[in-house]
């Protein structure tokens, strides 16, 4: 059983690795080519942590990597969306 501080930093990584994308695609401007990049990185970071984790069980590993991934380029595909209807004509 973990302590109170380890649970603390464990949740804390987690929340961070979950949400800090989110914050870096939509504060700061950048490429769709970045974008991508960024959203990629970030999933495969993601995947790893989870292979560590999840203690090599492929089936939690693929699972968790998808809903992550399809949440995360679901942000992408909302922002791209919001940037495009801001153009002026």
């Amino acid at each position: 059983m973990p302590t109170l501080d380890q649970s603390v930093l464990m949740v804390s990584t987690i929340m961070g690795i979950l949400l800090s994308p989110v914050y870096l695609l939509f504060l700061v401007p950048m490429s769709h080519l970045m974008m991508a990049i960024t959203s990629t990185s970030f999933i495969i970071l993601f995947a790893i942590i989870m292979t560590v984790v999840a203690e090599g069980r492929i089936y939690e590993v693929f699972v968790g990597t998808a809903t992550y991934a399809a949440i995360l380029i679901m942000f992408l595909g909302n922002i791209s969306q919001a940037s495009l209807g801001s153009r002026p004509n």
